[in-house]
């Protein structure tokens, strides 16, 4: 009986193991952040006041973009085209309470429309995208 107690312990560590990493995170009400996959970009959302910063990390001709969906309200996209040297763009955004959001960062080289020349392999493809609530 104790080995096989310990086989299926051993099989079910095994089995949580073999598990590959997440493909989003979540947290629920609070402030969420995340990189771009080479840290050049970063965006965060904060539910309390619905601010969202998009925030350029690196001085290399690509600008930041911010992804967010937002429940009942559609998909938005937000760059920082100011550059590595200035202060992230705060965005005031107004939602309901209680909305799921989910962010993702990109980067871009704007083309004049709102998701024109973003380069769509930027994400972080670790944690694709980070979500919570309004």
């Amino acid at each position: 009986m104790r080995r096989l107690l310990q086989t299926a312990l051993t099989v079910s560590a095994a089995a949580l193991l073999s598990v590959g990493p997440t493909t989003s995170a979540h947290a629920d009400g609070s402030n969420v952040s995340i990189y771009t996959y080479n840290r050049a970009g970063m965006a965060t959302f904060k539910p309390y006041g619905e601010h969202l910063l998009v925030n350029d990390l690196a001085v290399d001709g690509w600008s930041a973009v911010a992804r967010l969906e937002v429940a009942g309200y559609g998909t938005y996209y937000y760059w920082d085209r100011q550059g590595a040297n200035a202060p992230a763009r705060d965005v005031d955004l107004s939602f309901a309470e209680g909305r799921s959001v989910a962010l993702t960062a990109f980067l871009g080289k704007w083309q004049g429309t709102a998701d024109g020349g973003i380069d769509w392999s930027s994400y972080d493809h670790m944690v694709d995208s980070v979500h919570t609530t309004t």
